[in-house]
């Protein structure tokens, strides 16, 4: 299919279904729209699918509400959209206006606005992408504390940190989203890292196919670092096994 019209169905997708009186109504912004924008800004960007997923789960695909207030958000500014022409996919970025109003909030977490770079972007994508997959399903678990890579980087400018943490009343718990196979010295030294560190209570190691294999044979503290596959996460949710070389526990013991 040509891209060139992927492209123009999906950025003007959704448009046909939002009047001119709509447009020129003033926007009221609801708590929905901040989750979303607040959701935006802490993880760089989105896809449509964590928009949807995210903010308007029950509605059909037929009933185009999440793509209405989309465009409307970015009319106005709160949103802007990116695409990417390698991928043949667009991305939701926060806007200008949306970063003042979670300013304004104090919901800004004190980042500055993000801006795509195909020079840095291009290889994270689909890491980022999978990250807010999984924030999102912790958060439908019931844990919506989370802080993220970009918090833990860019302000708090950590040079050990996770891809995220969740807050656990009032344990922390990191998240590592493992999608390909890096040296055998780098994780020597992440899992040597999380030894010394008395922050975190557990760190559970997400993985995607043959890395868990790989990773699951090294040394590590037992009683710190676990394991579980991406696609068996998402299948089983809270009944998901996660496993170590020592011990195997459902996920939900530990919600």
């Amino acid at each position: 299919m040509d891209s060139t019209i992927d492209k123009d169905a999906l950025l003007s997708e959704g448009e046909e279904d939002v009047t001119e009186e709509e447009l020129n109504t003033p926007i009221v912004l609801t708590d929905r729209d901040l989750g979303l924008m607040t959701l935006c800004h802490e993880e760089r960007y989105l896809a449509y699918s964590h928009i949807k997923e995210g903010f308007w789960p029950d509605r059909s695909n037929e009933s185009n509400g999440a793509r209405r207030r989309i465009r409307r958000l970015t009319e106005e500014g709160y949103l802007k959209k990116e695409w990417i022409d390698h991928r043949s996919q667009l991305l939701y970025l926060l806007g200008e206006r949306g970063r003042q109003v979670l300013k304004e909030r104090n919901l800004d977490q004190g980042l500055d606005l993000y801006r795509y770079s195909e020079d840095r972007d291009t290889r994270l994508i689909d890491h980022h992408l999978m990250v807010t997959n999984i924030r999102l399903l912790f958060r439908d678990l019931g844990i919506p504390g989370w802080t993220s890579e970009r918090i833990l980087m860019e302000r708090e400018h950590r040079h050990f940190y996770p891809d995220g943490i969740l807050n656990l009343r009032g344990d922390k718990i990191a998240i590592e989203y493992e999608n390909g196979l890096k040296s055998k010295q780098r994780y020597v030294d992440r899992f040597a890292s999380y030894a010394k560190s008395a922050e975190y209570t557990l760190a559970i190691f997400i993985v995607a196919g043959v890395v868990r294999d790989w990773l699951f044979e090294l040394e590590y503290r037992l009683d710190q670092i676990c394991f579980v596959e991406y696609k068996h996460l998402f299948r089983r949710k809270a009944e998901a096994e996660l496993e170590n070389k020592a011990s195997k526990f459902v996920l939900a013991e530990i919600l």
